[in-house]
């Protein structure tokens, strides 16, 4: 009888004192939440990579020269090549937003600088047939020193770390042009400057020219924050007149020819998303 209620008391105690072994227990805490990639945010970046130029240069009029001359040719010109590969280097910035799960849509603004150019034989541009060759330093050099744009972006998440993406906009071109005329020639072909007894010169100007921008591309999230991207983009500048001077003695001749200019840029980027 003793043995049983020994045993009793002890199986009560030992219930009793479950719920305060179980206290006494270490608690598992809850899984951590993966934070979600997301392509929502500002974002600075920069690229390398090469500029190719499609420019072209047709003569359109030589006047102040007096009877016929150079003029008599000019229906005649043929347009001269002046294409250029190059360097091409930059930054861009901007924001991108991510929508509907797979999309991505954002604007973004670049600034790149260039170093491309091309310079030709002779002075007087496609008279009669391509650059003409008049003394050994007659020359003209057409270079692209740098380029801005300010486009809208759409891509979309083949995963969620792999965005396809199509951009457009407008696009600026900064272009130098140099002509050299040399005044020296002696022996062979008589060039430019000298056929009139006049000292050698150099013509230099700059412009910039408006276009417009389309273009596609890949990124990459390589983290939460660092992206990396590949793109090629399509500018088109449209044609715009050249005018050179040169003084001669008692009148000035002005020299004009259209440029048109495209170019094709291909690069590969690193970006920060804040």
């Amino acid at each position: 009888m003793s043995k049983t209620l020994i045993l009793g008391a002890a199986f009560v105690l030992m219930l009793g004192g479950a719920p305060a072994i179980a206290a006494d227990m270490p608690v598992k805490a809850p899984p951590v939440a993966v934070p979600v990639n997301t392509w929502t945010g500002f974002y600075l970046g920069a690229d390398i990579g090469a500029l190719d130029v499609d420019a072209r240069a047709t003569t359109t009029s030589v006047t102040g020269f007096g009877g016929a001359g150079p003029n008599a040719l000019v229906p005649f010109a043929q347009p001269v090549d002046f294409d250029s590969i190059g360097f091409r280097g930059g930054v861009f910035g901007g924001y991108d937003w991510q929508f509907a799960s797979s999309w991505v849509a954002g604007i973004e603004a670049d600034w790149h600088g260039e170093d491309s150019k091309t310079t030709q034989p002779g002075f007087a541009i496609g008279l009669p047939s391509g650059p003409v060759t008049t003394s050994r330093g007659d020359n003209r050099q057409i270079s692209e020193d740098w380029d801005a744009s300010v486009r809208a972006r759409l891509g979309y998440l083949i995963t969620p770390s792999f965005l396809l993406f199509a951009t457009g906009g407008g696009s600026w071109q900064h272009v130098n042009i140099s002509a050299f005329c040399d005044g020296t020639a002696t022996g062979g072909v008589i060039g430019y400057c000298a056929n009139f007894g006049l000292p050698s010169q150099t013509i230099t100007q700059s412009t910039t020219r408006g276009g417009w921008t389309v273009g596609a591309g890949f990124e990459a999230m390589l983290s939460r924050h660092w992206i990396a991207r590949a793109d090629y983009r399509f500018s088109d500048y449209g044609t715009t007149t050249i005018n050179e001077t040169i003084a001669m003695p008692g009148f000035a001749q002005v020299y004009s020819y259209a440029l048109r200019l495209q170019t094709h840029a291909a690069e590969f980027g690193l970006r920060y998303r804040f």
